[in-house]
């Protein structure tokens, strides 16, 4: 589904001095669905990448013999075929070693791994009219963003699939440089991106800065003076300093 949003805002405000001063305070919270998980992009096609390193290292007969259940086994789960679908995964023929040969496209375009984001903050906003000609308007805004969960859907099926995977019977599964457990596979692709990405659940998005500030003035010159027409102004700004990240712990 495409990326959605829902805002609620609650504010005050009220008006003094013969309407010279406007004064108005904002509560809002806004919630963001379906944004692209970046923290995903690495683990997304690991799965599908494992299991056909396995069906092509491993020969059917031992997968069989030590019980691991795989895309062409009963026990294989709807969400795991749903997903190896996805790619389009095929299997060919049976070698002379029992290996079979396995291989997958791209997922559809469009493809990721989603994920929720909710920012909340107070908005403040004074307009003051000194004089008939003088304009005086500042806002403080204050926000900050937390980061939503990863995705239910890859967590689920990585977690079901780690049930198969931890089996210390599972290799080698041969990879350009060598040989690898499979266990060892799913650690390093899945299990340990996985986790530091749930990790940053509830944190606070590094490239918002939290305070900001301005001020804008503007004086007219009335028409009895010699400078009708002409008016005179200028404005500040200030943020708040923004984070480049967390330290490593």
């Amino acid at each position: 589904s495409p990326q959605t949003g829902t805002t609620k805002e609650y504010g005050v405000g009220f008006r003094a001095v013969d309407n010279k001063l406007n004064f108005r305070v904002t509560r809002f919270e806004t919630t963001q669905d379906n944004m692209t998980d970046s923290r995903m992009t690495g683990v997304l096609n690991r799965v599908v990448d494992l299991e056909a390193r396995i069906t092509a290292s491993l020969s059917k007969s031992f997968l069989d013999s030590i019980g691991y259940a795989g895309f062409d086994s009963a026990q294989a789960s709807t969400l795991f075929k749903r997903y190896l679908d996805n790619y389009d995964f095929s299997v060919g023929a049976v070698r002379a070693d029992g290996t079979r040969n396995a291989e997958y496209g791209g997922a559809p375009a469009g493809t990721s791994e989603v994920t929720s984001s909710i920012s909340k903050g107070y908005e403040i906003e004074a307009v003051l009219n000194p004089t008939r000609n003088w304009r005086i308007a500042a806002n403080v805004a204050q926000q900050e963003a937390v980061r939503g969960d990863t995705s239910p859907t890859l967590n689920a099926l990585v977690d079901e699939r780690l049930k198969q995977w931890q089996n210390p019977q599972l290799w080698p599964l041969v990879l350009a440089g060598g040989v690898q457990a499979v266990n060892s596979y799913a650690t390093t692709y899945m299990v340990n991106p996985l986790t530091t990405a749930k990790l940053s659940v509830g944190e606070r998005v590094q490239e918002l800065r939290e305070w900001r500030a301005n001020v804008v003035t503007n004086y007219s010159f009335g028409r009895e003076t010699k400078l009708k027409g002409w008016s005179v102004g200028g404005a500040a700004r200030w943020q708040d300093k923004v984070a480049i990240g967390y330290p490593v712990i």
